[in-house]
């Protein structure tokens, strides 16, 4: 009994140290965010050879919004261009997900904003849901969608469930492995039905774009790569933004989500949530370039780059690390834009480098409550867009098994493995060290 009681007793205290401490940061990022965002030069003289420039290469971006018959929106997926100008990356997002990502009282369900609200609104949405700007939107037919992918012939898919669709009196694919012409594959993204929510589809349309992505192979097409250091030309429309996706290996995930309980619905909408962090995690690594900072504060790169060594009694990987970072900067009001994982690189001690030579001493302030030991340093280069890199050092492991003993983290924080599976073909812009 009085084991437990002193257990609970730590835990108390260290959640009131981190809610003050995080006040502080909250202060503190905001301020000097705020000091730097007004004083663009600071720290910034790269034309005089201060810093070094880390180029971000352009992957330009593109979302599909598949629609049934009568416009209502079914499907969702975020296409993102290899820096290589091919191939590249789908990833698959419900219709049904919430613009909002669990912030404030209500849900909103992007499908309800154009049904309601109509495309401006919708695509306003879609991008704050998913902190990128789009280059190329489309709402995609289901005609459409058949000739976009026709190129690629037959696609093999395991379906978890069974798709159906009111407007059919079978179902219109059943679960296991099915081969679907384009027609079929279009069939199954434009199904909806009225008699169960839409995620239990769900995981059948996140296997249709993983098997459109999977079926790219090598690559199809007459699209040429662009040369190393030349960003790639952004696509005039969907049928161009298409021809360079598919003229090189492309990967596809999809993002988790959570139905939401009862409290937090409370006009009993069909709506998902997504994981902002996760959400963060996937498109900071394959669009560093074009995701947003919408917070008043600084803008930070992680790079998480664990080897096997390193992790192996951690019960985490290195994707798992960067977004348990991400929740604790998104916790202070942080903004996160780049994220590295992968790689055997990690410092003993977890770095800080700091464009803004004059933000050190407050980047420093309150760091080792929330990361662990952390060294700050004036960087040499510069990232577009970024204010600090942190790079994850064997203390930050440290305070993992610490928080781990006591009981304690940051709210918000990874409270269990995933895997999340980033892109294993990190982007060409890391700093050299």
């Amino acid at each position: 009994m009085t084991a437990s009681a002193d257990r609970r007793r730590r835990r108390t205290l260290t959640a009131a140290v981190l809610a003050v401490v995080a006040t502080l940061l909250v202060v503190v990022i905001t301020a000097v965010g705020a000091t730097s965002l007004a004083n663009s030069q600071a720290g910034r003289d790269a034309s005089q050879g201060r810093l070094v420039q880390v180029r971000v290469p352009a992957t330009p971006t593109a979302l599909v919004a598949v629609v049934d018959d009568v416009g209502r929106l079914t499907s969702m997926a975020v296409l993102v261009l290899d820096p290589s100008g091919v191939g590249g990356s789908i990833v698959s997002i419900p219709a049904t997900a919430d613009s909002t990502l669990d912030l404030g009282d209500d849900r909103y369900p992007v499908a309800e904003t154009l049904e309601v609200q109509g495309v401006e609104a919708f695509v306003l949405e879609a991008e704050a849901m998913t902190a990128l700007s789009f280059d190329v939107v489309e709402l995609t037919t289901a005609e459409r969608l058949a000739d976009l992918v026709g190129r690629l012939g037959t696609v093999d898919v395991e379906l978890p469930v069974d798709v159906v669709d009111d407007r059919a009196s079978a179902p219109v694919a059943v679960a296991g492995q099915v081969t679907l012409t384009p027609d079929e594959v279009a069939a199954v993204l434009t199904a909806s039905t009225e008699f169960e929510p839409a995620h239990v589809s769900e995981p059948a349309r996140e296997a249709v774009w993983a098997a459109i992505a999977s079926r790219v192979g090598a690559g199809t097409g007459s699209a040429e790569p662009v040369p190393s250091g030349v960003d790639t030309p952004t696509p005039a429309d969907l049928d161009e933004f298409v021809d360079r996706l598919f003229a090189g290996r492309v990967g596809a995930r999809s993002l988790t989500f959570a139905v939401p309980p009862d409290e937090r619905n409370p006009r009993d909408v069909d709506v998902v949530v997504l994981d902002r962090a996760e959400v963060l995690l996937v498109f900071a690594q394959i669009a560093p370039g074009r995701v947003a900072a919408p917070n008043e504060s600084l803008t930070f790169r992680i790079e998480a780059v664990f080897s096997e060594a390193d992790l192996a009694n951690a019960g985490f990987n290195n994707a798992d690390a960067a977004r348990d970072v991400i929740n604790r900067l998104l916790f202070v009001q942080a903004n996160v834009v780049s994220v590295v994982t992968g790689g055997d690189r990690a410092p003993e001690v977890s770095r800080a480098y700091v464009s803004d030579a004059s933000m050190l001493d407050q980047v420093e302030e309150g760091w080792s409550v929330l990361l662990g030991e952390v060294e700050v340093e004036a960087a040499d280069f510069e990232i577009p867009g970024v204010d600090a890199v942190i790079v994850l050092g064997r203390s930050y492991l440290d305070l993992r098994r610490d928080e781990a003993a006591t009981g304690s983290s940051v709210p918000g924080g990874l409270t269990e493995p995933t895997e999340l599976g980033p892109t294993d073909d990190e982007p060409d812009d890391e700093p050299d060290e």
